[in-house]
C-alpha cells in the first residue's frame, strides 16, 4: 500500500512545495505531529502545503499585485524561502532553531516546539 500511494504521488504534477519540504521531513513528521495542539498542526501544515499566507499565494489569490517578501524586501516570499533563506529572519531562525540559515531536511533533526515557534512567529509577522 506504501509503495502505490509512493508511486501516486510522485506521479501528481506540481506540488514542488509540498513534495520538497515532505521529501526532506516526511520520514520524521508523523511520529511527531501527534504530538501538536490542533493550532500548532495548522501551522504545520500550512508551511507543508504551502498555504500560508505567503507573497507568492496571496499573488496566486489574485489577492496582492506584488509578492516581495515583507520580512527583507529583497526576494519572492514563498514558504521555503521563509523557512530557510530569508536574510530578515535569519536572527529569528538562529535564536530559536540554533541556525541561520538551514535546509528543509534540517527541519527532521530540530526541536519540534521550536521549529513550530518560528512557524507561529512567522505568522504573526507577516
Amino acid at each position: 500500500m506504501k509503495k502505490k500511494s509512493a508511486a501516486e504521488w510522485d506521479k501528481l504534477e506540481g506540488l514542488r512545495h509540498s513534495k520538497k519540504l515532505l521529501g526532506a521531513i516526511g520520514a520524521c513528521f508523523p511520529n511527531k505531529i501527534n504530538r501538536l495542539s490542533r493550532r500548532q498542526v495548522r501551522y504545520a501544515i500550512a508551511a507543508i502545503t504551502g498555504h500560508f499566507g505567503t507573497g507568492s499565494m496571496l499573488l496566486k489569490m489574485g489577492i496582492i499585485d506584488d509578492p516581495t517578501c515583507r520580512a527583507c524586501n529583497e526576494d519572492v516570499e514563498f514558504m521555503e524561502h521563509l523557512l530557510c533563506e530569508c536574510d530578515g529572519l535569519a536572527r529569528e531562525r538562529l535564536d530559536l532553531l540554533g541556525v541561520a540559515y538551514p535546509q528543509p531536511e534540517d527541519y527532521c533533526a530540530f526541536n519540534l516546539k521550536a521549529s513550530i515557534k518560528l512557524l507561529e512567529w512567522i505568522f504573526e509577522a507577516i
